[in-house]
């Protein structure tokens, strides 16, 4: 399989970080957009909080990063966002991605059969995301066509490790596994949500 020097973004899902969901679109006032946490999760503000799928709020620590290293392919939305006591939660952004490509080959994925516990029965599962490198615009962080994985870079893999973002995962795309089933549900979710927020 080809090296890509590629990697995948996702949250690490820290234990007691906080989960963001939209309450409106935007704040008629300040043009800015308005999320709410999550009350059955936890309420540790990371630089990186999940959304949904491949899709995240970032800390003003992370966008002014991201300017500093002229970081290509994305784009940043300012936003209001009330913790569990309608408290005000300064300095984060809805991050989104534009940098882009076209779909995934799924035919270069190693398909291969995991056991997560002894006597537990094998699971389906599948090694290495490859996206169409042929169609891709060379930005340093961008999505496929069915948005379910964010790409980046080894620089922007350096910018994250050096500067020690918090609940960030960066797995190299050739070694990335991700079970069948789960892939299979996360597809259909992504449509759900996209037809729901556009």
């Amino acid at each position: 399989m080809e090296d890509t020097n590629l990697y995948i973004l996702n949250d690490k899902n820290v234990r007691g970080s906080a989960l963001a969901y939209n309450v409106d679109k935007t704040d008629m006032e300040t043009g800015k957009l308005n999320f709410r946490f999550s009350n059955s999760f936890g309420n540790k503000y990371y630089d990186l909080i999940f959304y949904r799928v491949s899709s995240f709020l970032f800390s003003s620590k992370i966008i002014n990063l991201l300017l500093a290293n002229n970081i290509t392919g994305w784009k940043a939305y300012p936003a209001i966002i009330y913790d569990k006591k309608d408290n005000i939660i300064d300095g984060y952004s809805l991050f989104e991605v534009i940098g882009k490509c076209n779909a995934i080959d799924w035919n270069k994925s190693e398909k291969f059969k995991k056991q997560f516990v002894p006597n537990a029965p094998f699971a389906d599962m599948l090694r290495g995301i490859y996206p169409d490198l042929s169609t891709w615009d060379g930005s340093d962080i961008f999505m496929a066509e069915d948005k379910l994985f964010l790409f980046v870079t080894e620089k922007v893999k350096g910018v994250f490790t050096k500067n020690k973002i918090t609940n960030v995962e960066i797995i190299k795309s050739t070694e990335f596994e991700i079970l069948k089933p789960v892939l299979q549900a996360d597809a259909k979710m992504e449509e759900k949500a996209t037809l729901f927020f556009k």
